[in-house]
């Protein structure tokens, strides 16, 4: 075997070079980016599909919701559960069909608790959860915030 200290790797850079490498593999020895992908839904309460460019309207007439759809998941044939804030939302945050969580069916107006929302089920699985909410019936006051680290929203009273 050749010693590469005669081939011109003088002893000196020998040394630079043990005390280097290590130091350059401990710098890559740091905690591993998250592989969970970040969540990010998006409600826009009775916004039909047709006023919305990436689903056909005239380009241009929402850019940032172009924007969103162009870089995550567009649903091409999505539809409600009912035709109820309230209930369509209790539905999307449980994914139980109404007649299974009752929110807004026979005078039942706030979600029980013991409903299991998404905002649980995200943050028992160790992501962070905000919700913000300008819908009266997506609030605290009707069980909506729950699982929420953090909820802004306004309130009935």
């Amino acid at each position: 075997m050749r010693s590469l200290v005669g081939s011109g790797f003088s002893e000196m850079k020998w040394r630079r070079l043990a005390v280097w490498i290590p130091l350059w593999l401990l710098l890559g020895c740091g905690e591993a980016p998250d592989p969970r992908p970040s969540i990010a839904l998006v409600v826009v309460d009775t916004l039909r599909a047709d006023a919305v460019s990436a689903y056909g309207e005239v380009e241009g007439t929402t850019p940032h919701l172009d924007r969103l759809a162009a870089e995550g998941l567009l649903y091409q044939r999505a539809f409600a559960t009912a035709p109820w804030t309230i209930t369509a939302h209790a539905s999307l945050f449980t994914g139980l069909e109404p007649d299974r969580h009752g929110v807004g069916i026979h005078g039942v107006m706030v979600a029980p608790e013991t409903l299991v929302m998404l905002a649980e089920r995200l943050r028992d699985a160790g992501y962070q959860t905000a919700g913000f909410s300008e819908n009266t019936y997506i609030t605290e006051d009707f069980g909506m915030a729950q699982g929420f680290e953090t909820f802004a929203g306004q309130t009935v009273a």
